[in-house]
């Protein structure tokens, strides 16, 4: 089942698994929210990134946020 199934396009906020760390933060600031649904390229979900998720998984062991991916975290 593809994400766009369950929420409908205009109401998706995601991310792919290769886009960087810092970039998700700022996604997620822009968008005034603490988790991104992440998809891969067809639409399926593959998982979500929480803000916690980066502090815990990324920020707390050093991880360069320009390096990792979310993939990573």
């Amino acid at each position: 089942m593809r994400v766009s199934d369950l929420c409908g396009k205009d109401f998706l906020i995601g991310t792919g698994p290769e886009m960087t760390i810092r970039a998700a933060a700022v996604r997620m600031t822009e968008e005034g929210v603490g988790c991104l649904i992440v998809i891969d390229r067809s639409g399926v979900l593959i998982g979500i990134l929480t803000d916690r998720d980066i502090v815990v998984r990324a920020v707390a062991f050093g991880l360069d946020p320009d390096e990792t991916r979310v993939a990573d975290a």
